[in-house]
């Protein structure tokens, strides 16, 4: 699924299972590179820690 804001990746973050991989396309220095992640749960923490 094409990302063009970080909007679309937050929604797409958000409905993906914790543990779930996935393949994610990015730009490094300019090159196309794949990488392979695992989605993780989200842990709030205060601001300036």
């Amino acid at each position: 699924t094409p990302v063009e804001a970080p909007k679309d990746l937050q929604r797409l973050v958000a409905v993906t299972p914790v543990g779930t991989r996935v393949r994610l396309g990015v730009l490094r220095n300019g090159q196309a590179e794949d990488v392979e992640v695992t989605v993780g749960a989200y842990r709030e923490t205060p601001l300036g820690k």
